[in-house]
């Protein structure tokens, strides 16, 4: 079986193959460009579905060359295609500059980042928030051993991705793309569940990065701080910081270091 679905695969993706399909009325050759051109159409329509950004972005007929391009590099490594695409915004990264008129796209990985952390917000779990009864039951003396689990995502970028996600929605800007932004995702579950992108400050942003990550509070301080200075920087309002999450729904719960 193992050497069929291998063998499969490679004729799938191309590779010329020695493989009869018993009882066919079509042609070999035939038969292979069905199944080859199913394959390549239904991976496109989940890269299309998880990258709707970057798809109003380029247009149709330009994303599908893209996508033309990205899936003979990647195969589907779960049944379920909703989980295909994790490499597209590396593959877009490191290929955009030698595909026609990439030279004019440098936004382009970092936009289809955002696309794909938004698609996995949406398509999360929506569950109750206990971080109010989570933080009245803490000692604030364990504060600086608290971690955050959190539905939400930070997103830094060299570009301005939240200008171009704001025109993207219809505002008219002046986008400089020289212009570093970082921003949170979220979805507004008691609206209508629609993608929310918040602009962060370039500290906010550095300490919510690693404080998502996993890290402590006070390890996500430190680290915030050991980067760009050794001395605590008083524009870092931690609480004003944690009811901004909270406003944006951006938190399922908090939790000490030493607990599940």
């Amino acid at each position: 079986m193992h050497n069929f679905q291998t063998t499969f695969m490679r004729g799938l993706t191309g590779v010329e193959v020695s493989m009869d399909f018993a009882n066919s009325q079509i042609p070999k050759a035939s038969t292979w460009d069905i199944y080859r051109r199913n394959y390549l159409e239904n991976h496109i329509a989940a890269l299309a579905d998880t990258y709707s950004a970057v798809r109003d972005l380029v247009g149709e007929d330009y994303f599908r060359q893209l996508a033309r391009a990205y899936v003979p590099t990647q195969s589907s490594r779960s049944a379920d295609l909703n989980a295909y695409g994790a490499e597209f915004p590396a593959f877009l990264e490191r290929e955009i500059a030698f595909l026609p008129s990439g030279e004019n796209l440098p936004y382009l990985a970092d936009m289809a980042r955002l696309d794909w952390a938004a698609f996995h917000l949406m398509c999360g779990e929506a569950g109750a928030s206990t971080w109010i009864a989570d933080l009245q039951a803490m000692d604030e003396r364990d504060w600086p051993r608290m971690k955050i689990d959190a539905a939400a995502h930070c997103l830094r970028s060299a570009v301005p991705v939240s200008d171009i996600w704001r025109m993207q929605q219809g505002e008219e800007l002046a986008i400089d793309l020289s212009l570093p932004q970082a921003v949170l995702l979220t979805i507004r579950l008691d609206a209508d569940g629609s993608l929310q992108v918040q602009l962060l400050t370039a500290r906010e942003a550095q300490f919510l990065s690693h404080w998502f990550a996993g890290a402590t509070l006070e390890q996500a301080l430190e680290s915030t701080c050991t980067t760009e200075g050794d001395h605590v920087d008083e524009e870092l309002d931690v609480l004003a910081v944690l009811n901004r999450l909270a406003q944006a729904q951006a938190i399922r719960r908090l939790y000490l270091e030493d607990e599940s």
